[in-house]
């Protein structure tokens, strides 16, 4: 990147990457992947990276979904999409989420994804949980939620309680 442009991103203090994406996505119809995690939002990700699109970062989109999203402060949440034109995965498959960007961005493009039923998505969803933050592969437990490290701390707990599921049973499939 030029020199120009790394200044300017010292002085807003955000990385260059941050600046030059903001700059691409600056007046470019925005495009939200509005599925639920363990929907396909990666692999659409990817590929929306590969064909030259900025992509939002998901780090800092799960930062602003654990600080913001619960708090019903969308505002910090629309503020992130001027970083970039695509953004996938939480906050922006979280219920509600999309009113407020259609609102703040009219004539966006939200491309909802889905699984074949709803029982693949929780079997693929119980099974990455389980290998990523259960003891021994086990299904996790509100405890092993809470002290998932993924994020921070008690992140996954509050991705798993929008469900409505109980502390005894997060995982419960009727709820």
């Amino acid at each position: 990147m030029h020199d120009e442009l790394k200044f300017v991103a010292h002085r807003l203090r955000v990385g260059p990457k941050v600046l030059y994406n903001r700059w691409r996505a600056r007046n470019r119809r925005k495009i939200f992947v509005i599925g639920r995690n363990k929907t396909g939002t990666t692999s659409l990700r990817r590929t929306f990276e590969e064909l030259g699109f900025p992509v939002g970062d998901q780090r800092e989109a799960e930062r602003l979904y654990d600080r913001a999203y619960f708090e019903g402060c969308f505002e910090a949440i629309v503020d992130y999409c001027h970083s970039a034109q695509v953004f996938q995965d939480v906050p922006f498959g979280c219920p509600g989420t999309f009113r407020h960007l259609d609102a703040a961005f009219p004539g966006s493009l939200f491309i909802l994804t889905v699984r074949d039923s709803p029982e693949q998505w929780y079997e693929s969803l119980v099974r990455f949980h389980s290998r990523m933050f259960g003891r021994g592969g086990q299904v996790p437990t509100a405890d092993d939620l809470r002290r998932a490290p993924y994020c921070r701390k008690g992140f996954l707990y509050n991705t798993v309680r929008m469900h409505g599921t109980p502390d005894d049973d997060p995982y419960n499939a009727e709820s």
